[in-house]
């Protein structure tokens, strides 16, 4: 009965490695370096590790890249700066928020309108966020 158990939990523990590879990797430390000096807002940091080839659409665990975490905390050239290198702006987090998402909901109209013009197909922005840019009230200029 153990043995039985132990071949099923490695069974499991088996696929969940296969998923792991398959959905693709979280960032390596020079990525996830990237993603947090985004989150801070650290515009030469960021920068460093662009040049150095670090992967601008890498994910945290949690799905967050660094166009998000910049584009939620209002750093707007820290978002110019992963836009010219070509961050994707239809990544979603864990949550299903997008950079273009969170910027709405902060207000940040400056974040908002870089996002929109690198936006490569609008219409695949979802229904809900399209909403929620027309309606934004109180939006920084």
């Amino acid at each position: 009965m153990i043995l039985a158990s132990l071949r099923k939990h490695s069974l499991i523990l088996g696929i969940l490695a296969v998923f792991l590879c398959v959905s693709g990797p979280c960032a390596n430390a020079q990525e996830d370096d990237l993603i947090k000096a985004a989150g801070r807002g650290d515009l030469a940091r960021v920068k460093a590790l662009l040049d150095a080839k670090a992967d601008v659409n890498a994910k945290l665990e949690d799905c967050t890249t660094a166009l998000i975490f910049a584009s939620q905390k209002g750093y707007l050239e820290v978002v110019r700066a992963l836009l010219d290198e070509k961050a994707d702006v239809n990544t979603k987090g864990t949550s299903g928020a997008t950079a273009l998402t969170l910027a709405s909901m902060n207000g940040n109209r400056k974040i908002l309108d870089l996002l929109k013009k690198a936006a490569l197909k609008p219409a695949e922005i979802g229904k809900a966020e399209s909403a929620a840019i027309n309606t934004v009230k109180g939006v920084k200029s």
